[in-house]
């Protein structure tokens, strides 16, 4: 029989303690949505990703993006304290970006401006031919050239056609421009030169020795845009680690305010299952409950959908703590003052407790009321620090020893 409730003390406490956790994920939900902080550490990742405040603003405020709401196009002219100012503005709810959009965004910053400035020389010599299909052609070679890095070799061969020995070398002169941009690149890769130009022109030399590092011996867009993807990964995977971290001081916070609000003792509360066969099975019954109910198990586990709105959450984390005030266990808090004639009875008697053990009375925490408080603070700090300890261990990590206890 002993056994049988041992046994069950430990379902209760793991339940309570599987609980408390959901409740503890839930209101780190609402605070986290309240605060916007997920948001905020993005930005401060994007911060340490991109040091150029000029390139900073515009990547943050493109529409793909969208983290700082200010109208910024990649082309326009701001200056670093504009920027500085643009990005200190506080971040929108966007709290994750696709790697792929992020190496779209910031190649279209680099190369904007760059790709008008690097192929200016050749438009200016194709405006100087006469009207013709020549000149048509030529101009669809250089616009292929300058949008997809192709047909480079037709364009050679559509300005060796021209007649014209002067136009023919004013168009050599302005094309050896743009390949001499290219540097060692392959003959198809006009974009990456761009880009690469686009690094060159970058105020900060923390970002483009970085991006310079990233794409030494790059030879082709597709893999630039890996490499990039790869570099974006890595700092967002490390931003994601330190969150977490972060995550976690606020659940040892809220499990402890959790356990002083509602009084939450463990070593009262092991007491109590363990004197009261209807409490234990009670809860032991509940627990049961709670494996088999699959909504439960999703929160506990975390493979729940995340509440859409901050009216959701608040809603999630109320039930969760009508759940946990359902089971009628000896939480919360009182005031019953307690008399001389309650003490002599409990005294007299093999079944009443001391009242002055009453763990949710508050007048039992004063001196004058209790002989005894000293081992009375001390005994309650420690129920809630193991309540506090036991809450930072996660749901997931009590729900899954609570279905491998229960058999399931």
């Amino acid at each position: 029989m002993s056994g049988s409730a041992i046994i069950e003390v430990v379902i209760g406490l793991i339940f309570v303690f599987s609980l408390l956790s959901i409740l503890v994920t839930q209101i780190n939900t609402v605070i986290v949505n309240t605060l916007n902080l997920r948001a905020k550490n993005l930005k401060k990742g994007m911060e340490q990703l991109l040091t150029d405040p000029v390139v900073r603003a515009k990547v943050l405020c493109h529409p793909l993006i969208g983290l700082i709401d200010h109208k910024v196009g990649p082309n326009d002219i701001i200056t670093p304290d504009m920027a500085e100012e643009i990005a200190g503005q506080n971040p929108t709810n966007v709290s994750w970006i696709e790697p792929e959009k992020f190496v779209s965004v910031l190649k279209d910053v680099l190369t904007l401006t760059t790709r008008e400035e690097l192929f200016l020389d050749l438009y200016r010599a194709v405006d100087a031919l006469p009207v013709g299909t020549e000149k048509s052609q030529i101009r669809e070679l250089i616009r292929g050239l300058q949008n997809n890095g192709t047909g480079l070799p037709d364009l050679h061969k559509a300005i060796f056609r021209l007649k014209n020995e002067q136009h023919k070398q004013a168009l050599m002169t302005a094309l050896d421009k743009v390949e001499a941009a290219a540097g060692d690149l392959l003959v198809e890769n006009v974009e990456l030169a761009q880009m690469m130009q686009g690094i060159r022109n970058i105020d900060s030399e923390i970002l483009q020795n970085t991006l310079n590092n990233i794409l030494e011996t790059t030879k082709d867009i597709k893999a630039a845009e890996a490499r990039l993807e790869t570099w974006f990964n890595t700092t967002m995977d490390q931003l994601s680690t330190s969150f977490t971290k972060r995550l976690q001081y606020y659940s040892l916070f809220v499990g402890l305010v959790l356990s002083l609000t509602l009084n939450v003792d463990t070593l009262n509360l092991a007491t109590a299952l363990w004197n009261d066969p209807a409490l234990r099975e009670a809860v032991s019954t509940a627990a049961a409950a709670a494996t088999a109910n699959p909504e439960l198990q999703e929160d506990a586990t975390g493979q729940a959908a995340p509440p859409t709105t901050q009216q959701e959450a608040v809603g999630e984390a109320r039930g969760s703590l009508d759940t946990l005030l359902g089971l009628r266990l000896p939480i919360g808090w009182e005031i019953t003052s307690i008399s001389d004639e309650d003490i002599a009875a409990a005294e007299a008697s093999n079944v009443l407790t001391d009242p002055r053990d009453n763990g949710r009375n508050l007048l039992n925490f004063w001196p004058g009321n209790n002989p005894g408080w000293l081992g009375f603070w001390l005994q309650k700090i420690a129920g809630w620090v193991i309540t506090m300890i036991a809450i930072a261990q996660g749901a997931p990590f009590w729900f899954n020893l609570l279905n491998r206890i229960t058999g399931r």
